[in-house]
Formats: structure tokens, C-alpha cells, sequence
């Protein structure tokens, strides 16, 4: 019988120590280890249904927010933009941002998609 010729494969790595294969020159070993971030079985469900439950009531930076839009719509007759808001309310960008938003979720104002100075007040708070 012939003897076979071996090459260096190079490293292999397996969770415990690294190995050297010295393999026959016609192999070749391709190794992929993949380790997934998922649990196994179902989805575990919540009670009370999907997602949160919905806030109606707003707090009072909120309310101050929402007049100053309605007043800034009565002096000018066309809504302001984020950045106008947060100069006005003495915030910053994103604050205003995140105002307009809970805002909109709760449905005292509505944006319109596409326009910089689309905003519109649908409902008053209860006082």
C-alpha cells in the first residue's frame, strides 16, 4: 500500500481547545459552528392582549404643548414646525419631537405624512 501524503489544515476550534488536523491532500472540511440568541418552544403570551394599554389622559407639559400649537395656529393660521415648537416651549428638538408624538398617539393632534408644518389639533383635553 502507498503511503499518503498529509498537509497542514490549519486550525480547528471546538469550545474546549483548539486542534490541528493534519488531513490527506484531497479533503477538504469546511466548519461552521452557528450558536443562536433563540429560545426554543413558543412565544410566551401576556395576559390582558397585545401591546400597551392606552393612555387617554396627558400630562401637563403635554397640555402646554398641545395650547401652544392651537395658539400659534390662531396667530399665523398654519401650524409650526418641530424646531418653531421647541423655541417656543424652550426645549429642545427632540423633546418637542417626542411631545408631538405621544401626542399624536393619543390622539389629540394628527400629522400630516410628507409636509414640515403638518400638524392638526383633532381634540381639546377635559379639563
Amino acid at each position: 500500500m502507498a503511503a499518503t501524503r498529509l498537509r497542514y489544515a490549519g486550525p480547528v476550534c471546538s469550545a474546549r481547545k483548539k486542534e490541528t488536523l493534519l488531513l490527506p491532500r484531497t479533503v477538504n472540511i469546511k466548519v461552521a459552528v452557528v450558536k443562536s440568541n433563540r429560545t426554543k418552544g413558543p412565544a410566551k403570551r401576556r395576559k390582558g392582549g397585545p401591546g400597551r394599554r392606552p393612555i387617554v389622559s396627558i400630562t401637563e407639559r403635554q397640555r402646554r404643548t398641545l395650547r401652544e400649537i392651537r395658539d400659534y395656529i390662531a396667530r399665523k393660521g398654519y401650524p409650526p414646525t418641530i424646531q418653531e415648537l421647541a423655541e417656543i416651549l424652550g426645549i429642545t428638538h427632540a423633546s418637542a419631537h417626542a411631545q408631538v408624538s405621544q401626542l399624536v398617539r393619543k390622539g389629540y393632534l394628527r400629522r400630516e405624512p410628507r409636509k414640515a408644518q403638518g400638524l392638526a389639533v383633532v381634540r381639546e383635553p377635559e379639563d
